[in-house]
Parts: structure tokens; C-alpha cells; sequence
């Protein structure tokens, strides 16, 4: 094993050497979303405005929480999932920023950090690299960032058309929807990325992804625990969220996720935009 980060996380995530001699000319690690191609926006640009808190952690009167309520429990574990909400929808998140006045270790603080827990890539039986944790993982603790290149639409269907089903295909549509109106943020780590490019899908996940705004409104695509993780336990996220994939067999690639609520099929409806 050897380390494939380039000290650009916290803790340093374990790559197989094999990978690192194929990959290593034509991958470049990021810990945060990069603007690419078709993307007007610097992802990184602080644009929010920030709390006057002049403690290390903020409370409920801090302007940042008060607006939509407090994210995270104080083990920064998000309340979304910890609280066991049944709500329809997912509240906006948003953390303290560039701006705050308070501490780096403000409770409101928690995706901007980056990773804090140990995680290996290995490989797996049939699916390629996948990605696990060498610890264990509490419910609602975060794991990591889906980050690579934000691309504009043209850019991102581009990319798509041009693949075949037998290509990796690493592009995270992240879908928002406030009231009648939809954002869709395109994130492709394929030649620029962390190492969420390698989490696998499974039809029945131990992570979500959450959006989490911290500078500006772009948002970053967060995974959380769902439930607690057991140490060495493989780390998947659903390539489909909560919806029933429209599939046509014929063009699917099989699933191989083991799960007792395994679709068969890996989801691709969602690259048709």
C-alpha cells in the first residue's frame, strides 16, 4: 500500500502501488471541487457572509445556525440522520465559512475539515477498487467528499455521450430541488478527484450524500454514515438516491453490491440529462 494524497488531507488515505503506477500519470488528487470545463464559478471563492462570533464554537444565536436551524450534534455527527427526521425534504446546510469570526474547531465546522477518520482503498472480487474504513464509524459522522470537477451541462453530457458500458463513468449528478426550481451540480473526479471516485454503489448504502454549502452557494457533496460502520466494512453510497431507476436492461451494467435489496442493475437513468 502506499499513501496517494499528496499530503492535501488530514489524514492520509491508503492507495494499492498498482493503482498509483497505472493511474498516477493521468489522475491528479484534490481534496475540493475545482472548476472545470463549462463551470463559471470558482468553487473555492468566499462570497457568504460570515458570523460575528467571537468564541471557538458557535450556539443557537450564531447567524449561520440560526438561519436554518443547527446541523450537527457536538460530535458533529448530522442531526439529519441522527435525529431519525422523517420529513419530506432535507434543509439546506450550511456551515460556518471564511468570514466567521469563530474557532476552526467551531461545532459548525465539520465537511470544510476535510477527512478525519482513516480510509484505504483496496480492491474488491468483482468490482474494482472500492473504499473502506479502518475504523469504526458512528451514525451521522462524516466520511469524506465526493470532489472533483465541477463541469457545466454541455461539458458534462460531453463526457457522458461519449462513453460505452463497459467505461467507468465517475460523474455525480447532484439533483436540489426548492419549490418548482432545480439546481444540478455535475461533479466528475475522473481525471481530478479525491477518493470518492472509490466508493462503490450498493442497492442497500451505509452513506448518503448530503449537499453542504460553506464559502458560497455552490454546494459540496458530502457523505455521511447512515447508521454505524463497522471497521473494514465496505463504504457505498446509492448512484440513484432514494428513487427507482427507469432501467433498460440491455444497456445495464449487473450489479454486484450482495445486497439482500440488490436491483441487479446498476442505476443509469440518471445520465440521461
Amino acid at each position: 500500500m502506499a499513501y496517494f494524497t499528496n499530503e492535501l488531507e488530514n489524514v492520509p488515505v491508503k492507495i494499492p502501488k498498482d493503482y498509483l503506477l497505472e493511474q498516477g500519470a493521468t489522475f491528479k488528487y484534490t481534496s475540493e471541487n475545482v472548476a472545470g470545463k463549462g463551470y463559471q464559478h470558482e468553487p473555492s471563492e468566499l462570497t457568504l457572509e460570515g458570523c460575528n462570533c467571537t468564541v471557538l464554537s458557535c450556539g443557537p444565536g450564531c447567524t449561520c445556525i440560526k438561519a436554518y436551524g443547527p446541523n450537527y450534534d457536538d460530535k458533529g455527527h448530522l442531526l439529519t440522520i441522527t435525529s431519525n427526521s422523517s420529513l419530506p425534504y432535507i434543509k439546506p446546510i450550511f456551515e460556518c465559512n471564511g468570514s466567521c469570526r469563530c474557532g476552526d474547531t467551531c461545532i459548525n465546522r465539520v465537511v470544510q475539515n476535510g477527512i478525519a477518520i482513516q480510509l484505504e482503498a483496496f480492491m474488491t472480487e468483482n468490482k474494482g477498487l472500492g473504499l473502506r474504513a479502518l475504523q469504526n464509524i458512528g451514525k451521522g459522522q462524516f466520511v469524506c467528499e465526493y470532489a472533483g470537477e465541477i463541469l457545466g451541462h454541455s461539458e458534462a453530457k460531453s463526457r457522458t455521450d461519449v462513453k460505452t458500458i463497459d467505461d467507468m463513468n465517475y460523474l455525480l449528478i447532484l439533483k436540489e430541488h426548492a419549490g418548482k426550481e432545480t439546481k444540478i451540480t455535475f461533479i466528475d473526479p475522473t481525471y481530478i478527484g479525491n477518493v470518492g471516485r472509490f466508493i462503490n454503489h450498493s442497492c442497500n448504502p451505509n452513506l448518503e450524500v448530503f449537499p453542504v454549502r460553506v464559502n458560497n452557494e455552490i454546494p459540496r457533496a458530502a457523505l455521511f454514515a447512515k447508521y454505524d460502520i463497522s471497521s473494514r466494512e465496505e463504504l457505498c453510497y446509492s448512484y440513484h438516491g432514494d428513487l427507482e431507476p427507469t432501467q433498460n436492461i440491455q444497456n445495464s451494467k449487473p450489479c454486484y453490491c450482495g445486497s439482500d435489496k440488490c436491483r441487479k442493475y446498476l442505476p443509469h437513468n440518471l445520465l440521461a440529462f
